[in-house]
């Protein structure tokens, strides 16, 4: 079931490698139904980029480029009126960090 492809695929498109990047790209265009393509282009474009997840340099210890500062300060950006957009400007939504 593509479902459960789609499952055991999701180390491919969370790794560090450029290689496991091209692979989750290629296997999630044969599932394409299940929502998750866009998802792992997105991861690819990110580790093509920067080589690496920029927001997982703070819990690994690992120096941020002033690109990468920039570029997580933007995904805040966007997270943030996200929220707003989808619950409004009064509500308390605890603050959590971009799945990867």
């Amino acid at each position: 079931a593509p479902i459960k492809r789609a499952f055991l695929y999701m180390p491919f498109m969370h790794s560090e490698s450029m290689a496991h990047q091209r692979t989750s790209v290629k296997l999630f265009e044969e599932i394409k139904e299940t929502g998750n393509l866009r998802s792992a282009q997105r991861h690819f474009d990110v580790i093509e980029r920067f080589g690496r997840f920029p927001h997982r340099n703070k819990i690994l210890k690992r120096h941020s480029s002033r690109e990468e500062e920039v570029f997580l300060q933007e995904l805040d950006q966007l997270s943030n009126a996200h929220t707003m957009a989808r619950y409004g400007a009064n509500q308390q939504i605890e603050k959590t960090t971009i799945p990867c």
